[in-house]
């Protein structure tokens, strides 16, 4: 019996109510505040989201950048390495049709990934006309 005692009655807790109307104002009150949590929340998720993705992009950026100038590089080297057997332009030439050469397969694969149908958007497709 001192257990149930010690347990305040719902009606100590809460005024009591002067109409329905106070009561169902407090319901609405209560999901406009959950709604608003549930908004602050969205907006922490993104901001941080975004926040990671921008990094990322910035790290890509000057990744690529490393990269163009390593590429160049090597190209460079790989020409100079051409003149010791062929003559200047023509090693240049070589290894310009290379560089070219890698860049068409690069282009055509990025092409053919962009031109698939995600799986998703095939199954979908398929139910809307099946």
């Amino acid at each position: 019996m001192s257990a149930l005692t010690q347990i305040p009655r719902l009606e100590s807790r809460n005024r009591p109510k002067d109409s329905l109307w106070e009561a169902v104002g407090d319901v609405v009150a209560a999901g406009q505040q959950v709604v608003l949590d549930r908004l602050d929340l969205l907006r922490y998720e993104v901001t941080a989201d975004i926040q990671q993705i921008a990094v990322g992009a910035g790290l890509l950026a000057g990744a690529s950048v490393m990269a163009l100038l390593g590429w160049t590089a090597l190209s460079v080297a790989l020409a100079l390495l051409l003149t010791r057997a062929l003559p200047p332009d023509a090693s240049v030439a070589i290894v310009a049709v290379v560089n070219l050469a890698i860049g068409a397969v690069a282009f055509a694969l990025g092409l053919r990934r962009v031109k698939r149908p995600a799986v998703g958007a095939a199954d979908s497709s398929e139910a809307a006309n099946g």
